[in-house]
């Protein structure tokens, strides 16, 4: 009896438990359900400006803060218009607080994070957690109508004060992509109103000074600086929070009546009004300057004063420092938020200047460090627009990631929070002082590494710099001032933290260097290889007493270096930038001499005629080198540069030169460029013979002359691409440090790794400045020492990688070749630098697959490939094709005919040969499809030269296809045409003409396109068939050059003369054009399917040249020209011709 009712007592008690569990859970406050019920409740208030109910989401948010047994308290500093202040007080008052600030006007904008921050509290509080330091929590009114009476009362006030806040954590943005948002910074508000007066008058009648042309006159002013900001953002250079934002919001202007404006009525008054945002790196006063004297100016009767601004929020805080926190590991807080963030299984975007401005604002003008941040990713930034939303997964996801944020804040007790400064520990690093040319100090230093056998890493800098202009600075050139922006001013520079002068070029790497190996000590790092330090003289004025001794010295040879660091230059955008060579100085002096005479008097062989005739062929060869820079073709470094630096001519007397008297010499001081990849035999050539013609009088002599090969007769380059371990060391190391290297370039200027370079060696120049403006030998040059700082652990990461690298058979390859390359065997070089190509093109066949399989919606079964599908088969295949020379006029048609027949048996493609004309074969190959009632798709390409990739990827992507199992629902054809390099008139536009090609049904041509320099791969969808003003169009960047007409002289008696004419309309009459856009279902496919092969497709363009495709759009037919060819050099038609 006593058993049977205790088991029926225990079976009553499971019963209540099944039974209430899940209403209790239910009803948990911590529950997803609880959450955002209170979320919902909290957004259903309607705190909307201009009539917010403020009073009742006060009440709401001191009933939470019951519930939390957070201590609370209202302030009204203005009336009506209540500010929530939340305690969680700390173990240790005396330690600084922290606040979390929101505000309550508005929905569901700032309203998401004041409930995230209360129930993140929730959770810690549940878990046990207590905060060391106090946590306060703000709901401030106003913020959304400038904050005056909410955010800015309280950071001014004494209840402020007694907070101790020694950090503000506030709103941030929505990220449409996968990392958070984070916001150091923001642009001030300038609400700014421009009237202009003038004489009313009738609407018929012109006037010249009336109060509507005033105001147009000024906002076409306003519209071209809002146009050259936004060009810059657009570009890329900047981001959207760093330039200076300027919008209209209003025009009021004319004479209003009950029934509409008087139209016939020129007003008397007229007025604008524009919503500025100043980032806090901007010089405001120059922009006061500039409204008061261009936008406003009273010389055109415009009215405006400082005071009429309706809202100025400075730049500078109350210490006259920029208004912005650190987002660096100066920081504590950032660094924090960061780990926080990570911790909580998410990641922070780079951080920027918010575009807009919060209540962050005023807490950074009282000098706190405060972030804007709010856990939203994967959300539309919908601020103010209609239909703003919040996925739940997202607020549930928010609440923890500030948890994390909050715990890591509240048990944040370190108080030296200048440890990332102190500078106490000696390096201990060897040193040796060298002066192969007396008063020249060379300082070498030398950490050495584990394995001493390990060839080592140089990394160099110089010590010298360029002779200053101080009157023309606005701080002095050796004094190291930082300005309020945080920018170092320093001759040489770009800044070393408050320690001493460092400039862009160079001492910013040396002491970097340093920095970074510093850093690493303290981590307790090691190297294994053996790292060089050297500070050498003289870079600025050739190296030859610095680093030139220095490279051909028994010292370099005992170091065993195998690669060198060297600088680089600074960036004006995000990426660093990275040179590979460099142009070699030639300092060139030409001098004319003649007959003196009197000034009056013509002379045809004069001395100063004489030269300026020198100097007018210099200026012409100037002209052509710089229109390729401007027309984008080549960059500054890849050119051959003259600039001149002197003239010196003229009769001097104490009281100036003579006016009346020729000189009787006249010499001119060249500054010349070469890169190395220029042919310099020719340009001595056309100085001897067209600049410095004896025929003239004139001579010339070298000052300087570097010669543009190294010591085994190679251009002074190195490589950048997978076959050097260094570059891709560098490059790794960039991107673990969080940043990006830009394409590598060809330096116009010369540095000391020329030295290097010359010995053989790889050598890189890098500096890591971005963000910065190239000031180099200028007036006023500086770094800004965020990105000094941020530079150090670039190093770190670059210094880490390099001093760890330990295959040493492979760094003594690829030193022994770059020594040796082209010495002992060429033919196996050659081989192996073919065999590069064709692994290049090797990897682009996946695209083509993609490509194929256009023709049928599923995708194929993965399957091992056959022996056929191997790569070492796909290169001999490759090789085999390019062999055939079907160069023109004398194409070998019929041998690439068999080839590509022979392809097809193996493929087992219908194959046919068609000769529309005698002795030009025009191969035809076919893979049915399964409904032969869809159109087909066509793949084209030509047998005569330049394409043959494109031909032999769409059968090497067949067979893959073939070999996966992957059938196609509509047929593809693949074409193999002749003569396209002559116009394609007895090829394709013998076969669109004809019956074969109307039974083909084609719905749809790709053929070829054109290398990418770039990373994204191009796409053509029309062919352009006066010059000076269409070229024009290009330099000044105003059309891409397939947007213009282009003219150009192809013969004078000489040429190959063909019959092509190409019609730029179509057979119907409209433009022999494709869409490139949603309208075109082939088009999409191909974005689609580039996309999925994970690279991008640039905006489509015009082709500047002519193709095949030309007729197919002739005929009405959609036709793109694309060829996977990117990071490759577009080299058509060139010498060289390589992939």
């Amino acid at each position: 009896m006593e058993i049977g009712s205790s088991f029926q007592t225990l079976f009553h008690f499971y019963f209540l438990c099944l039974l209430f569990t899940p209403f209790t859970a239910a009803q948990s406050p911590s529950s997803s359900s609880s959450i955002i019920s209170r979320f919902q409740e909290y957004l259903q208030i309607n705190t909307a400006q201009p009539n917010p109910k403020y009073y009742e989401a006060a009440d709401f948010i001191l009933s939470q803060a019951k519930d939390l047994s957070l201590e609370s308290q209202t302030i009204e500093f203005v009336k009506n218009k209540p500010l929530i202040l939340l305690t969680w007080p700390g173990k240790d008052p005396n330690l600084p607080s922290v606040l979390l600030n929101s505000h309550t006007d508005v929905v569901p904008d700032m309203k998401c994070v004041g409930l995230q921050y209360l129930e993140a509290i929730r959770k810690l509080k549940e878990s046990g957690f207590e905060p060391s330091r106090t946590i306060y929590l703000s709901f401030v009114p106003d913020e959304e109508i400038g904050g005056h009476d909410g955010a800015e009362k309280l950071a001014e006030s004494d209840v402020f004060e007694k907070m101790n806040v020694a950090f503000v954590l506030d709103e941030g943005l929505a990220s449409p992509g996968e990392k958070y948002r984070a916001f150091y910074a923001e642009r001030s508000p300038m609400w700014m109103v421009i009237k202009a007066k003038g004489a009313p008058g009738h609407g018929a009648k012109l006037y010249d000074n009336s109060a509507m042309e005033n105001l147009l006159k000024s906002i076409e002013s306003v519209r071209r600086f809002r146009a050259s900001q936004f060009d810059m953002v657009k570009a890329g250079l900047r981001a959207e929070g760093e330039v200076v934002s300027v919008n209209m919001v209003f025009l009021k202007a004319g004479t209003q009546t009950p029934t509409g404006f008087v139209m016939n009525l020129q007003p008397s008054e007229a007025e604008a009004g524009f919503d500025i945002r100043v980032p806090p790196t901007a010089d405001q006063e120059a922009l006061e300057r500039r409204i008061s004297e261009e936008w406003a100016p009273a010389a055109r009767n415009m009215t405006f004063e400082h005071g009429q601004f309706k809202q100025k929020v400075p730049v500078l805080d109350k210490h006259g420092k920029p208004v912005l926190t650190a987002a660096d590991s100066s920081n504590p807080w950032w660094v924090l938020l960061e780990e926080a963030v990570r911790n909580a299984g998410g990641q922070l975007e780079k951080p920027e200047i918010f575009p807009a401005s919060t209540d962050a604002r005023y807490f950074r003008q009282m000098g706190l460090p405060a972030i804007g941040f709010s856990p939203m990713a994967n959300t539309p930034i919908l601020l103010h627009d209609h239909n703003e939303f919040l996925n739940q997964a997202e607020y549930l996801k928010g609440i923890d990631i500030y948890a994390s944020i909050i715990k890591a804040y509240a048990s944040y007790t370190d108080q030296t929070q200048a440890k990332a400064y102190k500078d106490e520990l000696a390096l201990s690093l060897e040193s040796e002082t060298i002066e192969f040319v007396k008063n020249k100090p060379l300082v070498l230093l030398k950490w050495p590494g584990k394995d001493p056998n390990l060839p080592s890493v140089l990394l160099n800098s110089h010590t010298d710099v360029v002779p200053v202009e101080v009157d023309k600075w606005l701080y002095p050139p050796f004094g190291a001032q930082i300005d309020s922006h945080g920018n170092i001013y320093a001759r040489g520079s770009q800044y070393v933290y408050a320690m001493c002068c460092v400039v862009q070029d160079t001492k910013c790497i040396g002491l970097q260097y340093l920095e970074a190996i510093r850093k690493l000590k303290n981590s307790g790092f090691e190297p294994t290889r053996t790292i060089y330090l050297s500070f050498v003289p003289d870079e600025e004025i050739g190296g030859n007493d610095g680093a030139e001794m220095l490279a051909n010295s028994a010292v370099f040879e005992k170091m065993n270096v195998a690669f060198v660091l060297d600088e680089g230059g600074p960036s004006p955008g995000n990426e660093y930038r990275a040179t590979h060579g460099e142009s070699s100085p030639w300092w060139l002096v030409i001098k004319a001499r003649g007959e003196p005479g009197h000034g009056a008097k013509l002379y045809d062989n004069s001395a100063m005629e004489n030269l300026l005739k020198s100097i007018e062929s210099v200026r012409r060869f100037r002209a052509s080198q710089f229109d390729m820079v401007k027309a984008g073709l080549k960059t500054v470094g890849e050119v051959v540069s003259v600039n001149m630096v002197f003239v010196k001519a003229g009769t001097q007397t104490p009281t100036g030169f003579v006016m009346n008297l020729q000189p009787s010499e006249a010499e001119v001081g060249l500054d010349i460029r070469v890169p190395p990849t220029a042919d310099p035999e020719s340009l001595e050539k056309r100085i001897a013979e067209e600049w410095a013609s004896t025929s003239r009088n004139i001579t010339f002599e070298f000052k300087q002359k570097f010669p543009v090969r190294d010591k085994f007769g190679k251009p002074v380059i190195t490589a950048v691409d997978n076959s050097n371990p260094w570059w891709v060391l560098l490059e790794e190391a960039v991107r673990s440090a969080g940043e990006k290297l830009g394409k590598p370039e060809i330096r116009s200027g010369s540095t000391d790794a020329y030295f290097f370079r010359q010995q053989g060696l790889p050598a890189i120049g890098f500096s890591p400045m971005k963000n910065t403006p190239i000031l180099a030998h200028d007036h006023n040059e500086y770094l800004n020492q965020a990105e000094y700082l941020k530079g150090v652990d670039v190093y770190i990461s670059i210094i880490k990688a390099f001093a760890s690298y330990t295959t040493k058979a492979e760094a003594e390859a690829l030193k022994d070749e770059l020594r040796m390359r082209m010495v002992k065997n060429p033919e196996r070089v050659y081989r192996r630098d073919f065999l590069l190509l064709t692994l290049f093109c090797l990897s682009r066949l996946q695209f083509l697959l993609e490509l194929v399989m256009i023709a049928n919606n599923p995708s194929p079964s993965s399957s091992s490939s056959s022996s056929s599908s191997s790569s070492a088969s796909i290169i001999s295949r490759f090789q085999e094709y390019l062999r055939i020379n079907i160069a023109q006029p004398n194409a070998n048609y019929y041998e690439a005919a068999e080839f590509i027949l022979s392809q097809a048996k193996a493929l087992s493609l219908e194959s046919q040969i068609i000769e529309f004309v005698k002795n030009k074969p025009l191969i035809l190959l076919k893979w049915p499809g399964k409904d032969p009632s869809l159109p087909s798709v066509l793949l084209n390409s030509h047998t005569d030269v330049d394409t043959k990739c494109e031909g032999l990827q769409h059968l090497e992507a067949i067979r893959k296809l073939k070999d996966s199992g992957f059938e196609p629902i509509r047929t593809m054809y693949v074409s193999f045409m002749p003569d396209e390099e002559i116009g394609g008139n007895d090829g394709a536009r013998m076969l669109v003409n004809s019956d074969a090609f109307e039974k083909m049904n084609v719905g749809f041509v790709l053929d070829e396109g054109l290398p990418s320099p770039g990373e994204k791969y191009r796409a053509f969808h029309g062919e352009r068939r006066f010059r000076a003003s269409q070229l024009d169009m290009i330099k000044v960047v105003l059309k891409a050059e397939g947007d213009v007409v282009s003219v150009n002289m192809v013969f004078l008696r000489a040429g190959t003369q063909t019959p092509a004419k190409f019609a730029v309309l179509d057979k119907f009459g409209k433009p022999a054009l494709t869409a490139a856009d949603s309208s075109n279902p082939w088009w999409v496919l191909l974005q689609e399917t580039v996309c999925r092969a994970g690279e991008k497709l640039k905006k489509p363009e015009i082709n500047t040249g002519s193709t095949d495709a030309c007729y197919f759009r002739q005929w009405g037919l959609p036709a793109i020209g694309f060829s996977p060819m990117k990071n490759t050099p577009v080299l058509i038609h060139d010498h060289n011709e390589k992939f």
